[in-house]
């Protein structure tokens, strides 16, 4: 299976980590949308051990962490930072960069992000 199968396997599985790997990669700029069926098996576990390793150097438990949470990390820290900048979120730009056919599902990034800004102004 190479990884474009095990991607669109992956995606219908519900194996959100390996869809977040390559999602992430994408974002992050390390992956093209070209060339993301290129890489192989091998690379993609580096990345893993790679993240897995940072994580116990940061002295955090690498088996609470996955990309799938750092994938929820980043949206939430984008809708955060567009509510403190513009004073409102693009739910659709950040809909289409996170890869939803739905904006509503993103919502979700929204609403943390109210949540944590009011609790910040408590403070």
């Amino acid at each position: 299976m190479n990884v474009k199968e095990r991607y669109l396997k992956a995606k219908e599985d519900g194996d959100l980590d390996f869809v977040a790997m390559i999602d992430l990669a994408i974002d992050s700029g390390i992956l093209s949308m070209e060339d993301r069926w290129d890489i192989n098996e091998e690379e993609i576990l580096n990345w893993w051990e790679g993240f897995k390793k940072r994580l116990k150097m940061c002295e955090l438990d690498p088996n609470k962490y996955t990309f799938h949470s750092l994938r929820h990390s980043r949206l939430t820290h984008m809708a955060i930072h567009q509510l403190r900048t513009r004073g409102y979120v693009d739910i659709v730009g950040l809909a289409k960069f996170a890869g939803h056919s739905r904006p509503d599902t993103t919502m979700m990034y929204v609403h943390l992000a109210h949540k944590y800004l009011s609790f910040r102004a408590k403070k």
